[in-house]
């Protein structure tokens, strides 16, 4: 290893990681997988007027109430006026809160139905 005395400005970089997020399923083909039971806190999300490029933030609350582990993925919205964090999970016996962003970039009446989730233990 060299010494970062020794290393032009210019090359030198910062160490980083990366995690990566893996999921599996164990169910036997041909059998059904578990339905899913969950709740969320709300069935829409109503945002306050917004100004352009400027965001409004929201929370979703996802709540597992099956005594199996609940997978989750949001689709991404195909206006890209929407955003969630995280995209995807998975929940055990517990909630997840999901952040949902909504970024106009012009002054616009928006509403929109936007199919939030798509994957409930159902791939």
């Amino acid at each position: 290893m060299r010494d970062a005395q020794l290393v032009n400005d210019e090359t030198m970089c910062a160490s980083w990681s990366q995690s990566v997020y893996c999921t599996g399923e164990t169910f036997e083909p041909g059998h059904e997988p578990f339905l899913p039971r969950y709740e969320t806190d709300t069935s829409a999300i109503l945002f306050p007027p917004a100004l352009p490029d400027q965001p409004v933030y929201r929370t979703l609350l996802l709540r597992n109430q099956g005594d199996t582990p609940m997978f989750f993925v949001f689709e991404d919205d195909p206006m890209g006026i929407f955003s969630v964090k995280p995209m995807s999970g998975v929940i055990h016996n517990e909630v997840c809160i999901v952040m949902v962003r909504f970024l106009q970039t012009r002054a616009d009446h928006t509403n929109t139905t936007w199919p939030v989730l798509s994957t409930l233990n159902t791939r």
